[in-house]
């Protein structure tokens, strides 16, 4: 998987998100190029992963904790064929953001395999900043790294609104 995942982590940053709109548990609609100029936390997840449930606590820490600075942050989950499915599967879990439904292959299509927890920090360009496969054993460290990235990416969104680029 390595060499496979730095490839994948290659080629995804070095395009802007795609423009599939997919159904959302909420009823509204998800377009990762829709968040243009937001800061984006996308979740990848899917029913079936262990370690997916062990990071919904994280998950809805950083929606607690990033919700109100303006970061969005969403879900995709790899088994969802409806809306409905991808409700129930949020409700079952806990996860306090809406999912959104895996329509015609997207995450497979656009990620190039099916690997689960999965999270994209993607900067208000539409570049994706950080990816980051998997989850460590002890929840912490994966944490940290999501929230040092979104730090550094409001941050970023500070210096340009205030015109203090370096």
């Amino acid at each position: 998987y390595p060499n496979q995942m730095r490839k994948i982590v290659e080629r995804v940053m070095s395009e802007p998100v795609p423009g599939d709109s997919l159904p959302m548990s909420d009823g509204n609609w998800f377009s990762m190029i829709g968040l243009k100029g937001k800061i984006a936390f996308v979740y990848f997840t899917s029913a079936t992963c262990g370690v997916c449930m062990t990071a919904t606590p994280v998950i809805n820490r950083i929606i607690d904790d990033y919700s109100d600075k303006g970061v969005v942050v969403a879900s995709v989950m790899l088994e969802a064929i409806s809306p409905e499915a991808a409700e129930l599967f949020r409700s079952r879990s806990g996860l306090k953001c809406p999912v959104a439904v895996n329509r015609n292959g997207f995450y497979e299509n656009y990620i190039g395999m099916t690997y689960s927890p999965l999270v994209m920090i993607v900067k208000p360009d539409g570049y994706v900043k950080k990816i980051v496969f998997g989850m460590a054993h002890s929840v912490e460290p994966t944490e940290r790294e999501y929230r040092k990235n979104l730090d550094e990416c409001l941050a970023e969104m500070e210096r340009v609104s205030t015109g203090t680029i370096e």
